[in-house]
């Protein structure tokens, strides 16, 4: 009887410890993964927009991926700053979208070209992100603040060009991407 209660007991216990480890380590493991990929193997530095180039099949890092996309992205650390992001939006119907993960992978936040031009009637605004301790104040109408659930986290810029075969409509994408900018704010 004795040996029976201990099985039960080591049994919930190990699936306590498997549930932990599912749940809790395995997701901040892989954002540290994809931090550590950001950072190094594509040159990228800390709280700074990472520019990608379009889309090519076979070459590209990012499997299945829409050959139509241009992708930007940034490893941010607010920790101690709190960061400014000026977003600019195509002039175009095209989609354009700005989700930002947290440590553990969550997608707490996503801003599209839609819902920009519906709620704030603009092509660009300014977003303020703030780490989950921050006192920071919002300054101006045409600023959002958003508060991330963690200190680290990856941020994603994406973009669909209508012809991706057209040079000029990939320059005027690519010029876009380079107009989103980033500083620091206190």
């Amino acid at each position: 009887m004795k040996g029976w209660k201990q099985d039960i007991l080591a049994i919930l216990i190990l699936a306590v410890v498997i549930h932990f480890i599912a749940l809790w380590a395995t997701p901040r493991f892989v954002e540290g993964m994809v931090e550590k990929g950001m950072l190094t193997k594509e040159g990228c530095k800390l709280n700074t927009i990472c520019y990608r180039d379009i889309n090519v099949a076979g070459i590209d890092e990012i499997p299945m991926a829409n050959p139509d996309s241009l992708f930007s992205h940034l490893v941010y650390d607010v920790s101690k700053e709190s960061l400014r992001i000026h977003l600019t939006v195509p002039d175009t119907d095209m989609y354009w979208s700005f989700s930002l993960y947290a440590r553990n992978l969550d997608n707490y936040y996503v801003l599209n070209d839609k819902r920009l031009k519906s709620e704030y009637s603009s092509r660009g605004i300014d977003l303020v992100l703030v780490g989950p301790k921050s006192h920071y104040k919002k300054t101006s109408a045409n600023e959002i603040m958003v508060v991330s659930p963690s200190d680290r986290g990856v941020g994603l810029i994406r973009m669909i060009v209508a012809d991706r075969y057209s040079a000029k409509g990939i320059e005027e994408m690519r010029e876009l991407k380079k107009a989103q900018e980033m500083s620091y704010t206190k």
